[in-house]
């Protein structure tokens, strides 16, 4: 019970209402999806009925994006009769609205507590990726996530933010530096190729903004010989042998995602369009394009994805003359990455904790 207490104090006591619930909110992120779903839907909806919470989301200067979005992409995929695409637009909108709760009640400390409560999370999950294995994906681990590549994309942005924390003594960096080291641990079970990539070129992209060079070099150092000696790591990721494959089939997905797009290239066909339609058009089944661009463009359009960029555009842009500005810039680095061979920032949990990350810039004097 002293514990109970201790962290009670420690994460809980001196917070409002509001800022108790997002941190539960967030949390719930390292939960199994089911869990995190149900967590988030409960959240999102009572900001939006009670009025003083609806009123802080309405009138914040972004809010109208968000309404544009839907207005754009609320038919497409009812019109092409892609109801799961539908399902999946109300959750992207529900993030988005997440997105702005959670900013606008953004302090420096709440920042920290949920990025601490985060950390324990992810230690918890990479616990249970050493039990946890998917037959469908060679026995690779997705944690309590919905599929590997997803796991490894929340790995990506744990690890940035550890690091981020770690380089800045902002917490525990014993603690951080043990939560870096199972996330790492969780990599290796979820064998994420693209992950591994995405890490690297975000701690570059850390190391330069925070101007450590000399880790910097370290860091080049050993992505080099990375690199060199990359067909002998099987003992690290056994499926690179298989990479060219991948990669090639992903290639046919890229392709008949594209003529897919130029179809419908104005308003699109929903999110999940790939799912729908893209055997007809001559590439392999899969839920979406492995290519987040080219998934944006069948999901939205060209007309749909327009208040989205902008959103999400501002959102970076914010960043300016901001601490917090190296880690939002090395967070951008390893979406865009990733983002060329999949599609993981869509989904409940990469997508509600991205909108932590980029809460960032909107930290508040804690009164």
């Amino acid at each position: 019970m002293s514990a109970v207490k201790s962290l009670f104090n420690k994460y809980l006591k001196g917070e409002n209402k509001e800022q108790t619930l997002l941190i539960f909110a967030v949390a719930s992120l390292f939960l199994p999806y089911v869990l995190s779903t149900i967590v988030l839907i409960f959240v999102v909806a009572r900001a939006l009925i009670l009025k003083e919470s609806r009123e802080i989301i309405f009138k914040d200067k972004d809010a109208k994006f968000i309404f544009v979005f839907m207005l754009f992409n609320f038919a497409p995929p009812l019109i092409f009769k892609n109801y799961l695409g539908f399902a999946a637009f109300l959750g992207l909108s529900g993030i988005l609205f997440f997105a702005i709760y959670l900013r606008n009640y953004m302090t420096k400390s709440l920042f920290n507590k949920i990025a601490d409560v985060s950390a324990f999370m992810s230690i918890a999950a990479a616990f249970a990726s050493t039990f946890i294995k998917a037959p469908e994906h060679d026995m690779r681990s997705p944690s309590v996530f919905f599929n590997p590549n997803y796991y490894g994309a929340m790995i990506t942005f744990m690890i940035l933010l550890c690091a981020y924390r770690f380089i800045s003594k902002e917490g525990n960096r014993v603690f951080l530096f043990l939560t870096i080291l199972a996330n790492i641990y969780g990599l290796l079970m979820a064998d994420c190729q693209s992950a591994f990539f995405s890490i690297a070129l975000g701690l570059w992209v850390l190391l330069i903004f925070k101007k450590y060079y000399k880790s910097f070099a370290a860091v080049t150092a050993v992505a080099v010989l990375g690199v060199i000696f990359l067909p002998h790591l099987t003992f690290i990721m056994p499926r690179i042998s298989g990479a060219l494959e991948n990669i090639l089939k992903r290639a046919d997905i890229w392709q008949a995602g594209f003529k897919a797009f130029l179809e419908t290239p104005v308003f699109g066909r929903g999110l999940l369009a790939y799912r729908q339609i893209g055997v007809q058009f001559g590439g392999p089944f899969n839920n979406h394009c492995h290519n987040i661009l080219i998934d944006a463009l069948l999901s939205f359009g060209i007309i749909g994805c327009i208040p989205l960029v902008i959103y999400l555009v501002k959102n970076i842009v914010k960043i300016k003359g901001k601490e917090c500005a190296p880690l939002i810039l090395a967070f951008t680095a390893s979406v865009i990455l990733h983002g060329l061979v999949d599609v993981t920032l869509i989904w409940i949990q990469t997508g509600a904790f991205a909108a932590f990350l980029l809460s960032a810039p909107y930290i508040k004097d804690q009164n």
